[in-house]
This record gives C-alpha cells, sequence and structure tokens, in this order.
C-alpha cells in the first residue's frame, strides 16, 4: 500500500490542472470561498427558519449554487456555467432558485416569470422591428447591465416561440449571462408535440452543452407546508369573486357583452325577416360561427397590431402606470381577445335567438295582443321576447361554463395565462391538485349558472313556479 500513496498524490495534485485544461473544472478552492460559503449559510439558515429538511437532490444544487457564486464573484475571470432544474411541482425548484437571488451580494440581477419575460420580448422585438436586429436591441432595455437571469416556470409548447427561444439562448450565452432556469420539464420534455420536437432538438442540445442540468426530486411536495414568507411570489396566488368590470377585462373572464350584442340583432332580424338587414346578419352570423378562433385571432392582430398598430397583440400583466393610464392600456389590450371570444359566441346567439323568436311570433296570442292594439315595441318586448328567451337562457346557462375554459386557443394566440391554459399545463406536468381544482371550479359553474337559469325561467314564464 505505501508503494501507492505517492503516485496517488500526484494524480490529485495534477487534477485541477487538468480540469481546467479541458475547459470542464472549476478552481480547486470553489465550494471553500467566502461567496460559497455564503451561499451555504443562507440556504440553512433559510431552511432552519421555514422548518425544512433540505432533501439530497436540493444539497446537491446548493452545492452547484455555491461553486457558481465563487466563479462569478471570483478573480479568475472564468464565466459561470449556467444552471437548469427541473423536477416534479412542489419539490422546492422556485424555493431554490429564491434563495439563490437573495443571496448572491449583486445588483447587476433579474429574476423574472419567463411568460411575463416572453411577453415583454414580444412587443420589444416588434416595437423594434425596422432594427438590423430588434433581439439584441430588446435585450439591451430589457437586461440593461444584467449578471444573473433566473426564469421561473420555464416551458415550451409552440413551435413559434420555440424557434425564438433558439435565439434568445443563443443571445444570453453570447452576452456571458448566468442563466438559471426551473421548469417541470426535463429539456427532452420539451415542446412534446411529436410534428415539432424535432425542430427544437437545437436547442435541447444547447441546454445540456451550456447548462448543468439536474433534478429536483424526492416524495415531499413543499406546497403542503403553510407559507407567510411574501416574498416567494412565483407560487403564490389569489382568486377574484366576484369581479369588476375591470377586473374581469384585465383576468379575461368571459365577455359579458356577448348575449347582450346578440339578442337585440337577433330579435330586429326575427321582425323583419328576409329583409337586407336578415341577410346581412344571417351572413356575418354564418362567417363568425364558421370561422375558428384561432384565424380569428390572427386575422385581428394582422390588421390592428401589425397593420395599423392600433392594439398590442400580447397581453401582459406588469403595466407601467397607475390611474386612468393603467386602465386605458388593460382596455387596449384586452379588446381583441374579448372580441374574439365575443364574435363566436355572438354569431351562434344570433342564429338561436332569430329562431326562437320567429317561432313565437306566429303563434295566436301575438295575434291577438296586435289586434287590441298594442304597439310593435310593446308586443316584442313584453309578449314575444319573454317566452322566446327562455331557450335562450338554456343555451348561455350551458355555455357560460364552456367560456371559462374553452378559450385555451385564445389564450395561446395572445399568449394570455388563463384557466384554459393553467389546466393544459397541469395536465402535462401531472400536477394532479391543481387539474382536481379547476375541475372543482368547472362542476361549480355548471352547477351555478343552472341555477341562475331556473331563476330566470320563474320571472320569464309566470306558469312556472317554486314549490
Amino acid at each position: 500500500m505505501p508503494a501507492h500513496l505517492p503516485k496517488r498524490s500526484r494524480l490529485i495534485q495534477r487534477w485541477p490542472a487538468l480540469r481546467r485544461w479541458l475547459g470542464k473544472g472549476l478552481p480547486a478552492s470553489v465550494g471553500h470561498d467566502a461567496s460559497a460559503q455564503s451561499i451555504h449559510d443562507y440556504f440553512r439558515h433559510k431552511a432552519s427558519v421555514q422548518g425544512y429538511t433540505l432533501s439530497h437532490s436540493q444539497q446537491r444544487v446548493i452545492e452547484c449554487m455555491a461553486q457558481q457564486a465563487s466563479l462569478l464573484l471570483g478573480a479568475s475571470g472564468r464565466t459561470a456555467p449556467s444552471l437548469y432544474l427541473f423536477g416534479a411541482v412542489g419539490r422546492g425548484k422556485s424555493w431554490l432558485l429564491d434563495g439563490f437571488f437573495q443571496a448572491l451580494p449583486i445588483t447587476q440581477k433579474r429574476r423574472l416569470h419567463f411568460h411575463q419575460f416572453f411577453a415583454q420580448l414580444h412587443q420589444g422585438m416588434f416595437s423594434h422591428r425596422e432594427q438590423d436586429d430588434a433581439l439584441e436591441v430588446t435585450l439591451d432595455e430589457l437586461l440593461e447591465d444584467c449578471r444573473v437571469l433566473c426564469f421561473d416556470e420555464f416551458h415550451v409548447h409552440d413551435i413559434g416561440d420555440a424557434m425564438l427561444i433558439t435565439r434568445l439562448f443563443k443571445a444570453l450565452f453570447k452576452r456571458r449571462i448566468l442563466l438559471l432556469v426551473t421548469s417541470n420539464y426535463a429539456p427532452e420534455g420539451l415542446l412534446p408535440n411529436p410534428l415539432y420536437h424535432a425542430r427544437f432538438k437545437p436547442v435541447i442540445e444547447l441546454i445540456n452543452a451550456r447548462m448543468q442540468v439536474m433534478e429536483v426530486g424526492g416524495p415531499h411536495d413543499y406546497r403542503s407546508q403553510a407559507s407567510n414568507h411574501a416574498h416567494q411570489v412565483f407560487t403564490q396566488g389569489h382568486y377574484v369573486w366576484p369581479a369588476t368590470a375591470t377586473q374581469r377585462q384585465a383576468l379575461n373572464l368571459p365577455p359579458e357583452g356577448a348575449p347582450a350584442i346578440a339578442l337585440p340583432v337577433g330579435i330586429y332580424s326575427a321582425t323583419r325577416p328576409y329583409s337586407l338587414f336578415d341577410q346581412v346578419a344571417n351572413t356575418l352570423a354564418f362567417v363568425g360561427f364558421s370561422l375558428p378562433t384561432f384565424f380569428t385571432g390572427i386575422l385581428f392582430i394582422l390588421i390592428f397590431s401589425v397593420t395599423l398598430d392600433w392594439l398590442p397583440f400580447v397581453y401582459t400583466t406588469d403595466i407601467k402606470g397607475t390611474g386612468i393610464h393603467w386602465l386605458a392600456e388593460t382596455i387596449r389590450q384586452a379588446i381583441m381577445p374579448v372580441a374574439v371570444l365575443g364574435l363566436f359566441q355572438a354569431a351562434s346567439m344570433t342564429r338561436f335567438v332569430r329562431s326562437a323568436m320567429l317561432d313565437v311570433i306566429r303563434l295566436d296570442y301575438v295575434t291577438t295582443a296586435r289586434a287590441k292594439g298594442l304597439g310593435q315595441a310593446k308586443v316584442i318586448v313584453k309578449h314575444v321576447m319573454r317566452n322566446a328567451m327562455i331557450p335562450v337562457v338554456t343555451l348561455i346557462a350551458l355555455q357560460m361554463p364552456a367560456v371559462f375554459g374553452g378559450a385555451i386557443v385564445t389564450e395561446q394566440i395572445f399568449r394570455i395565462p388563463g384557466i384554459g391554459s393553467l389546466l393544459i399545463s397541469s395536465i402535462l406536468a401531472n400536477d394532479t391538485p391543481v387539474v382536481m381544482a379547476v375541475t372543482f371550479v368547472f362542476a361549480c359553474l355548471v352547477v351555478l349558472f343552472n341555477l341562475i337559469a331556473d331563476v330566470l325561467y320563474g320571472w320569464l314564464d309566470p306558469r312556472i313556479s317554486f314549490r
């Protein structure tokens, strides 16, 4: 045994130099200097205060973060490797990212939700579309002198986003920015659609080559623990009920104006069947009902955003400004999504209202009301419309819950983080509690709107009584 000790010592002494020569190693003192030790101490204190027991995978990530801090703040001049954290929901990925961000003693750092950053990137590139390199100009505005960039909830489900993400990651690595990303998906699980997955392979290879990919696993779901720290904004949320008109527009809740548009058009068409107005209304209703929402949304973007430059086509939740300015910007960016949803709903409702009105307006009691000398407006509003609205109320009660969760396509077009997108993302991430919660909300909406319809039946038809 003593004969082998000198050989082993020489190997140990030469190993750091060999690693540095290959470009894969870290300085010998990494993880043991003041910067690395401060990261370790911060996480130990944070876990102790919050009552967490660090899992084995979390400890490995913390060790890697300590190495990154050492390289970032050291005098070697080397670029720290970026970090990609993935794993099941509730395993502490955002907690780790938040701890590293808080403990890093520099000001040139940014922590962003990837969806919000991507929306700002789209808007910036559209604003600078006349520049030779709109991406670089936009990144200069958004990042300025940033050295550390943290992304929460990174995911890719659209081939168009995938192409822009390819350029984005290459630009960030070229700027020598330390990039830290959390995701529910491993790199190979990004853009799972088999039709487009092969097109995203270069980005997956770039992530594996330029970032340390680490899984944060374990059996414990940290979301089950009580949370009272306000800085963890990426894992908290709230719901608004009932919502005001402004909140409904800001949160992209179903437009209340769709049936209100359809009712007068359908009623007026029924009172003047086969007139010019009726033919035009029928044609528009058929067109609106036949066009899918993804086509209507893209058409609106091309006309009102690209050609006329009147409205923003990417929905953002961090509007700069307060008061009237904030309200005006919120309404501007909600016009196109609401119009796309409202057009489809109004088109189908117009056809249904017209049919119901035509069935009732031919009945004998309507002729009797006119024979008694009642005016046309009173006959239509008091006698015809109330009876014709009974099947319409039934249709509205069945459609309203579907509007809440059926706007998935519209949410994807305008990049709106709505309840439909939340459901799809949770299904893909196997997040059973969120899927169950959204399903429960849908079930409650079905019961609620059917109850409202039953109450309206009694108001519209006095012959219906509640016992």
